[in-house]
């Protein structure tokens, strides 16, 4: 019966076995392998499409513990290195399974201070020769283990990409970061990359970095690099933390010129996850080079010291992608102070300066969505709920100022953090009753008497499509 089941159905049953909620879809898939031979293939696809690749010897952390302010964490990644080398040697003797693989993640340790050692593990030579067989990956990341500790010490994050990669695997690796059809690479939490390496990458489309991340500017390489016949390429959609974790990434391209490698103006999409709002803050390099950005997102942090101030991070942004940008989406994280005067409980700016002069000149605006955010919410004052939240329906009701505008949304999260860190009942009643109180305060004081009126907003004679929401969360703060 098995074998008359169509690909359709086969791939249903695969499916559902892979998003099952039980602890073990692998072993699911593996016993489904014994059911009849038409599900050997579909199986083999579902196991090896996403692989993870471990370097962490076993000599490294056996027996290793770590001590945090929520109690100890045992390492037990050296048990990761063998089950690499199944994983290996599964490909090596079964040649057509490399080709099912299309995405690779390669966790390595952090804090190395030498070389990782595999002397006692061997196997290097077999890894090496089946990762140089996986030419069908799309999608390739390189990550520290540290992701998979998320209690353990910030301080103990940075993984050196010289380091930690051995040897024996460089030139492996590199050959997968610029293979045809890789379009997809992220970096996590990585120090001292080699910047000429990803621009040499020009196939790329998507490159998300993620966490702390340096770049290194080897000179000679980049004018190798800039003088030789490597073909420009155009990323498509850049994905990054901070401004310093890209302006490294920017200045290293900007050696190479615009005739070679990848090419990083002509993003389409940008997302930033998170900029701030003070004067001193650095500013963002790729705002200013990137010259037809058609989407947006960030996230942008105040306090109410920041908040008085005139600085907008996203003020550098090239006169031409203002020209150009359709869709903007900004999550406005306000952190409401528990202390203080009233300036420290009064929101005056709730866009954050968006409604002084950058709104106004994206006239090719189609889609905005603003998410509000109180963070760490103790309460505020009357004084936050005036004519400063009509700002936004008096930019956007300028007669032609957004001929394409079609959908406007506006979400407002009040999140209140338990900063006892459990030494105390949380939330309390009064607690809970300040955030309704603010719940009702928003919506009849600012839904109901300043945004309500965009919902009759027509553009070309067609009402725009308005949302207004609110939220309340109660979670616990999270230490790392």
């Amino acid at each position: 019966m098995a074998g008359s089941l169509s690909e359709d159905l086969l791939g249903l049953i695969i499916e559902a076995l892979e998003s099952s909620l039980h602890e073990s879809p692998t072993r699911d898939l593996l016993s489904c392998c014994l059911v009849g031979k038409c599900f050997v293939q579909p199986c083999q696809k579902a196991l090896f499409r996403s692989v993870d690749v471990c370097l962490i010897p076993t000599t490294l952390w056996e027996g290793g513990v770590i001590s945090t302010r929520h109690g100890r964490i045992v390492l037990d990644d050296y048990k990761s290195y063998p089950q690499t080398l199944s994983f290996v040697r599964a490909v090596n003797s079964s040649p057509h399974l490399a080709r099912y693989v299309r995405k690779v993640t390669f966790w390595i340790p952090w804090n190395q201070k030498k070389p990782t050692d595999f002397t006692h593990d061997g196997g290097l030579d077999e890894v090496g020769r089946a990762l140089s067989a996986l030419e069908m990956v799309s999608e390739l990341k390189l990550t520290t283990m540290r992701s998979r500790h998320p209690m353990a010490s910030p301080g103990m994050h940075r993984a050196s990409y010289e380091l930690c990669i051995p040897n024996a695997l460089k030139t492996v690796f590199v050959s997968m970061l610029t293979g045809t059809k890789l379009k997809s690479f992220t970096l996590d939490k990585i120090d001292a990359f080699p910047g000429h390496l990803l621009l040499s990458a020009h196939q790329l489309e998507t490159l998300r970095l993620a966490g702390h991340l340096t770049f290194t500017q080897d000179d000679d390489a980049l004018e190798a690099l800039r003088v030789k016949d490597t073909p420009a390429g155009h990323l498509k959609s850049l994905v990054f933390s901070g401004s310093s974790v890209i302006n490294d990434l920017f200045r290293v391209a900007a050696k190479i010129g615009r005739q070679r490698g990848l090419q990083l103006r002509r993003i389409k999409h940008l997302e930033i996850g998170c900029l701030g709002l003070e004067t001193n803050h650095p500013k963002c390099d790729p705002l200013e080079v990137l010259d037809c950005l058609h989407s947006l997102r960030a996230a942008i942090v105040t306090t109410f010291t920041s908040q008085h101030t005139t600085s907008w991070p996203l003020g550098n942004l090239n006169p031409k992608s203002l020209a150009t940008l359709s869709n903007l989406s900004l999550c406005l994280i306000h952190l409401v102070s528990s202390e203080g005067g009233s300036a420290q409980k009064t929101i005056t700016n709730p866009y954050l300066f968006l409604c002084d002069s950058f709104l106004g000149q994206l006239h090719n605006l189609d889609i905005l969505d603003l998410e509000i955010h109180f963070k760490q919410y103790h309460g505020l004052l009357s004084q936050s709920y005036g004519s400063q939240w009509s700002r936004l329906v008096e930019v956007l009701s300028v007669p032609g100022a957004f001929p394409q505008l079609k959908r406007v949304g506006v979400a407002i999260t009040i999140s209140m953090e338990d900063l006892s860190m459990g030494r105390s009942p949380w939330p309390t009643e009064a607690q809970l009753q300040q955030a309704e109180e603010l719940d009702r305060s928003l919506k009849t004081l600012v839904y109901a008497s300043q945004l309500q009126s965009l919902h009759d907003l027509k553009i070309g004679g067609v009402p725009i499509e308005f949302s207004f929401t609110t939220s309340i969360t109660t979670k616990p703060r999270v230490w790392t």
